[in-house]
């Protein structure tokens, strides 16, 4: 059995030397063989 993790969160960003905020999301897959993981990360402001 592998397990899937989610995690989102607000950060605050600069962009253009104007602080947003920004939603972040991160994933991390752990598979059921032991032989690895898979993460990512993506974000929208």
């Amino acid at each position: 059995m592998g397990y899937l993790f989610f995690e989102a969160r607000y950060e605050k960003v600069r962009i253009g030397g104007v602080v947003r905020d920004a939603a972040v999301l991160s994933a991390i897959g752990i598979g059921s063989d032991d032989g690895g993981h898979r993460s990512g990360s993506a974000w929208s402001t």
